[in-house]
């Protein structure tokens, strides 16, 4: 794959990027343009060359983890900020949303960006700003060198962003106010955003959701408990998870308002002890 790209390489470049590749075609390509990049492999007229200091430097670096993040200390500042902000919003990122989130205008936005396309390490759609990292293993890196209190601090930033966006972004909202550490203010997006998944029986989604409410609902909220317990139960009984189930739809028994709604919750957990095979249980 390597020679493909840049032809015959020495061989101390050619064990440095199978050792870090370790079987990944991402990892190999990665790997030969940090080496570029970090001028440990340096074009010369009859091919490459190996500058022994600076590939002394990137032998340091023990796994890929390392090595990328090596690739990420190499951008300018300017571009690290727009791409850590990117990342907090996801693999994929409106340009503009990121570089509001990293306090940019848009032409240091547009240079960051350019940046990063130009090292591999975003790509972004011509019809509009969106953007995406070219692999999940960069934004992973991008995150982990954010502390946990930045990350909480642009996950709220992003979700006081999208509460004032005309667009219907009610997943993003319970995602970003839960990862900022905001459940209580995630709840009401999170029990919508769950039951118009599981109305269209996105499972996991709803599930997601539902736990997302679960963390934010207060222990008087019966109510809210019994929807969250009950809406959880169902889509977790449909997705197969069958002894998780069983404990959200007793705890929805408990928390029925009345016998009619008690005895809906019961007939679910016969019908969930059918599906485990428990024939007793379910009569």
């Amino acid at each position: 794959l390597v020679e493909s790209m840049a032809g015959p390489l020495p061989d101390e470049a050619f064990s440095v990027i199978e050792r870090l590749a370790n079987g990944s075609p991402f990892m190999a390509a990665a790997a030969l343009r940090g080496l570029v990049e970090s001028e440990a492999l340096v074009p010369i007229t009859t091919g490459w060359q190996v500058d022994p200091l600076a590939m002394a430097s990137v032998q340091s670096s023990r796994h890929a983890a390392e090595f990328l993040a090596h690739r990420i200390e190499l951008l300018p500042e300017t571009a690290v900020q727009l791409l850590s902000a990117g990342a907090v919003l996801g693999k994929e990122f409106d340009l503009s949303t990121a570089a509001r989130l990293a306090g940019q205008t848009p032409e240091q936005a547009i240079t960051g960006l350019n940046e990063a396309h130009r090292r591999h390490i975003v790509w972004s759609k011509t019809t509009d700003d969106r953007c995406a990292f070219v692999h999940d293993k960069l934004r992973e890196t991008m995150l982990d060198r954010l502390p946990e209190h930045e990350q909480k601090k642009l996950h709220l930033q992003a979700a006081i962003h999208f509460e004032t966006s005309p667009e219907d972004r009610i997943y993003d909202l319970a995602y970003h106010f839960d990862a900022a550490g905001e459940s209580a203010q995630a709840l009401p997006y999170a029990l919508e955003a769950a039951e118009r998944a599981r109305a269209r029986h996105s499972l996991e989604i709803a599930a997601q959701q539902y736990r997302i409410a679960q963390r934010g609902v207060s222990d008087t909220d019966e109510v809210t408990r019994y929807r969250i317990a009950e809406g959880l139960g169902d889509a977790l009984m449909l997705l197969g998870q069958y002894p998780a189930a069983a404990e959200m739809l007793e705890a929805a028994s408990v928390l029925a308002r009345d016998e009619t709604t008690r005895a809906e919750i019961e007939g679910k957990l016969g019908e969930l002890a059918f599906k485990q095979g428990d024939n007793q249980a379910g009569i």
